[in-house]
């Protein structure tokens, strides 16, 4: 509902849940009948009176019952009625035959501040309570390993690529989760039993382990790279099984100068703690031993000549296979995290020279012997990838052992929620309550690690203030507003209980290509015409500029002049000096009044007639309320009686000769720019001395284009000693005229004075 109040010095507000008009007080400081004088703060006092809306009832009123709230129709309010303790803790509650009842210390005992279980916190006032609850585990299942693939002579068969193919992608596959992870958990190379010494550390086989980036640039997954190793032919045309395993073991245990590789070319020291693997592969036996470069495993230089298996005697390779066999059980005494598996490609008695005794060389050069299918991996185009996902689970199956941890294990892990500490598998926590309070006729004395409240006056006042004693409680009465829960009913977009009511019309100049201006008289329809326009209102056609009798005035309902139907009119304009800060001296405007007779052929230029009220402001400073009354030209005297300050406005004397109009005792009002102070606001609209928010110098309407001076930003009553100048690059002027009648004003220009700022 709009706010009705006398003047643009008036403002609507809502302080709870009341609707007020707030009006500027008089200059006697008296208010008309039905207001009161109010200071809304920072010395600001207004004519506030209250703003009555009709009520409606829109909806079925309900309490929060589950609550104990019950309406009181009387009051308007949800109640329900609050038990606390009449007396402090130290002190019991004895009736009375009054009903008031009085608090008596209990003999002098005392009252724990804390329940039996809690330490008293004497600095911080409260009681506390170590906890103990067992922490949250999680188990995580990991399987590591460093594994090495040394695959000795193909021959360069298809068949036999094929076979090894198979049985490698199988095995990948099945840790490649695990192996292209950035865990790290499982890391694998390749090598080849070539036979040339090895002579630097650039001959050892990297390890690869999460997403690999080739030095080329290229980037697959760890698993994806190992896999290409063996989808081409052979890496070598001998079997040199020494040399193959004294590269794989260099990379496997080497903590000096032998490295890994990861992502990128990251390069990662050889790692203990894990189980090592080394995985044999071949189509035929050792076959070629020159004079391997085996440091640092000298003891294991395979010298060894015993027989240690059933091997074809007199053959010429019976030697080299010996010597690796013994490699292999010396490499294994020496690291028991080592592990060797032996996969062959071949068949028994290819070729016959071999004795067809391949197999015992196989079956010994696997350290786990026979595992209950078979001693080691024969493979084939038909087995060869089942067995190459058994070789997983063989390699995950293997236990911990003295010297060497499982390959796969659980990690369990604990943790506590936020704030508690975690001791072992024990979360440890404080537990805060609020001790008792203790009246401040009492004294607190310490009890161990609780606290005492003693108590020693004879009887003190209950803590019931004005609430009555029930049951030995003090029941005081506690409101919540009623909820409304709507019923759905039409509502008219014209009630003025719902909606405000919003209308404006603006102008809009073709030629200029701009709006310029908006207008209190709002038609339903518009239709220009050559020298008239014509509009549509309340199902009425009105014909515009017919008339010389009566300007600014719309829709009355009689042919004669009616006041309350006369709108004023306003003009506001800019003066900008945009390179140049300048001082606003004096406002000029030529302007022309005229009263028109015989329907608008004759007409009077009328002396004296003039714009009634003024203000200027800028992005910053803002004058009073301006009322211009024209300087009388027999009086020299009468200036020395002006400005007359005022709550509302200021009265100030404006002259007019040939047709120039000249006012200039204006200056700023504006209270504070927070230069010195801020100002906080507690009702809309309005502020208070506080901190934190700037407060706006107008109030603009719903409508977006009536405003008035926001009454917190102004001081009317400045002392003139703090009275400025108007010093800007942009001011704006706005002169109005409250009720024009019979008279048409023509502004013809405006020619304000500045001075340039000194500053």
């Amino acid at each position: 509902m709009a706010c009705t109040c006398p003047d643009e010095s008036c403002t609507q507000v809502v302080v709870d849940g009341v609707t007020y008009c707030d009006c500027l007080v008089s200059q006697s400081l008296t208010c008309p009948d039905g207001s009161k004088i109010v200071n809304i703060g920072g010395g600001v006092l207004v004519c506030r009176t209250v703003l009555s809306l009709e009520p409606t009832v829109c909806g079925i009123i309900t309490c929060d019952t589950a609550n104990g709230f019950a309406y009181n129709p009387n009051t308007g309010k949800c109640e329900k009625a609050v038990l606390t303790e009449p007396c402090a803790p130290g002190y019991v509650f004895v009736p009375t035959a009054d009903g008031v009842g009085k608090c008596v210390p209990p003999g002098g005992v005392g009252t724990l501040l804390c329940p039996n279980d809690y330490t008293y916190d004497a600095i911080n006032k409260r009681c506390t309570k170590v906890t103990s609850n067992p922490a949250t585990a999680t188990s995580v299942t990991s399987c590591k390993a460093d594994i090495v693939i040394v695959r000795g002579m193909n021959g360069n068969s298809t068949g036999v690529i094929a076979q090894e193919s198979l049985f490698i992608n199988a095995f990948i596959n099945s840790i490649a989760t695990s192996l292209d992870s950035t865990s790290y958990d499982l890391r694998v190379g390749v090598t080849t039993c070539n036979p040339s010494t090895i002579s630097s550390n650039n001959d050892m086989p990297y390890l690869y382990s999460g997403p690999y980036v080739s030095p080329g640039g290229g980037a697959d997954p760890s698993s994806t790279t190992i896999k290409n190793f063996f989808t081409t032919s052979g890496f070598n045309q001998f079997n040199d099984v020494t040399q193959g395993l004294t590269r794989a073991a260099r990379t496997l245990f080497s903590t000096g100068t032998q490295v890994t590789i990861t992502q990128g070319g990251t390069l990662l020291p050889a790692r203990s703690g894990v189980r090592k693997i080394i995985i044999f592969m071949s189509e035929h036996s050792a076959s070629t031993y020159p004079n391997p470069f085996l440091y640092p495993f000298s003891p294991c230089m395979g010298n060894n000549t015993s027989n240690p298996g059933n091997y074809p005697s007199g053959f010429n390779f019976y030697t080299q296979m010996r010597v690796a066999v013994n490699q292999a059980k010396c490499l294994l005494a020496a690291h028991p995290s080592l592990e060797i598996f032996s996969v062959w490609s071949g068949t028994e008695g290819d070729p016959a020279a071999f004795g067809n005794r391949e197999g015992y060389f196989f079956t010994d050069l696997r350290s786990a012997g026979g595992n209950g299918i078979q001693p080691f991996y024969q493979i084939n185009s038909g087995n060869a990838a089942t067995l190459g996902a058994q070789l997983q689970d063989d390699i995950f199956a293997l236990q911990e052992k003295t010297g060497a941890p499982a390959v796969c294990g659980t990690t369990t892990t604990y943790s506590c929620p936020v704030g508690e500490m975690l001791v072992g598998t024990i979360c440890k926590g404080i537990e805060v309550k609020p001790a008792g309070t203790c009246d401040p006729t009492c004294t607190i004395t310490p009890s161990g690690s609780n606290a005492l409240c003693t108590c020693t006056l004879p009887s003190v006042p209950t803590q019931c203030g004005t609430c009555p004693v029930v049951n030995n409680k003090c029941s005081c009465l506690t409101t919540q507003e009623p909820q409304i829960i709507p019923t759905v009913s039409s509502i008219s977009l014209d009630d003025p209980k719902y909606f405000e009511k919003i209308e404006w019309t603006i102008s809009y100049d073709p030629k200029e290509k701009m709006w310029i201006s908006f207008h209190d008289w709002h038609p339903t329809l518009l239709i220009p015409a050559h020298s008239h326009f014509y509009t549509i209102k309340n199902n009425s056609f009105w014909k515009h500029n017919e008339r010389f009798d009566s300007f600014t005035n719309y829709y009355n309902s009689s042919l004669d002049y009616n006041p309350s139907k006369d709108y004023g009119w306003e003009v506001e304009y800019n003066i900008v000096t945009p390179n140049q800060v300048t001082t606003l001296r004096s406002i000029e405007y030529y302007m022309e009044a005229y009263k028109y007779y015989n329907d608008g052929k004759d007409m009077f230029h009328i002396l004296d007639e003039n714009f009634d009220r003024a203000l200027i402001y800028n992005s910053e400073q803002v004058s009073p309320l301006l009322n211009l009354k024209i300087k009388d030209k027999n009086n020299p005297l009468q200036a020395l009686l002006f400005p007359i300050a005022g709550p509302i406005n200021t009265q100030i004397l404006a002259s007019k000769e040939e047709n120039k109009y000249r006012f200039n005792n204006f200056y700023d009002i504006t209270k504070d720019r927070q230069e010195f102070s801020t100002f906080v606001s507690t009702v809309p609209g309005f502020m208070t001395p506080g901190s934190g928010i700037n407060i706006p110098m107008f109030i603009t309407a719903a409508d977006g284009y009536h405003k008035t001076i926001n009454p917190a930003y102004i001081d009317v009553l400045k002392d003139p000693l703090q009275h400025k100048k108007f010093r800007h690059f942009g001011n704006k002027i706005v002169l109005r005229k409250t009720k024009s009648g019979d008279k048409k004003m023509l502004l013809k220009l405006v020619n304000s004075k500045m001075l340039n700022s000194s500053r």
